[in-house]
């Protein structure tokens, strides 16, 4: 969390304002930024997670925050998140705190029939959009994959590497923990990479 030095009676209604991105390799500057402009007088942040994944700290601190009348401020709505069924849960949850929501992005009253309206199309469009997104990340991890890429832990010898060991272990005094020693690595990582290679052949 972090706050900046305004102060208020019990009964100044006060912004809070919360951000969020998907990776830790994403900058909160912008909308930290946007969201200290806006006035906040608090701001709560999760970073590094998904909008799919409820509940998280940063927002359920934002939340407990509310009082009667504060605000929660938002950059864009889909910082709250990408599942239209906890959207709605937390709709009723601002409503029911009596609290606002603002997005700096878009109108949006939720004490209205047509503010209502928009944050639920926001929120089906923001699942939409998240659903799209994995569905292109699974089409091309599985072309990649077709094509012969390999996911997870980055080999310590690629076949090309392994195809050079074999021919090299096929030469006069030249032994498995020689070979290895010629491209770094120990000779039981060489043997797997020689074994995974005849398994890729079968």
């Amino acid at each position: 969390m972090s706050a900046n030095s305004k102060t208020t009676t019990d009964k100044t209604p006060r912004k809070i304002g919360y951000m969020r991105v998907s990776t830790k390799r994403q900058s909160l500057v912008m909308q930290r930024a946007a969201l200290k402009n806006a006035g906040c007088h608090a701001i709560y942040y999760d970073r590094g997670v998904s909008g799919k994944v409820f509940p998280r700290k940063g927002l359920h601190k934002a939340f407990s925050a509310l009082r009667s009348g504060d605000s929660l401020i938002v950059y864009k709505q889909d910082r709250l998140g990408r599942i239209v069924l906890e959207l709605e849960k937390l709709l009723h949850d601002l409503m029911g705190r009596g609290a606002h929501l603002l997005v700096l992005s878009q109108p949006c009253d939720i004490y209205t029939a047509g503010g209502r309206f928009s944050y639920r199309l926001h929120a089906v469009l923001a699942e939409h959009e998240s659903d799209i997104t994995s569905e292109r990340t699974k089409d091309g991890m599985g072309s990649r994959k077709a094509a012969g890429s390999r996911f997870g832990r980055k080999l310590k010898l690629t076949d090309e590497q392994a195809l050079a060991a074999k021919a090299m272990l096929a030469l006069p005094d030249m032994s498995l923990t020689k070979v290895a020693a010629v491209f770094c690595v120990s000779a039981n990582t060489l043997k797997r990479a020689l074994d995974r290679l005849e398994s890729e052949r079968v």
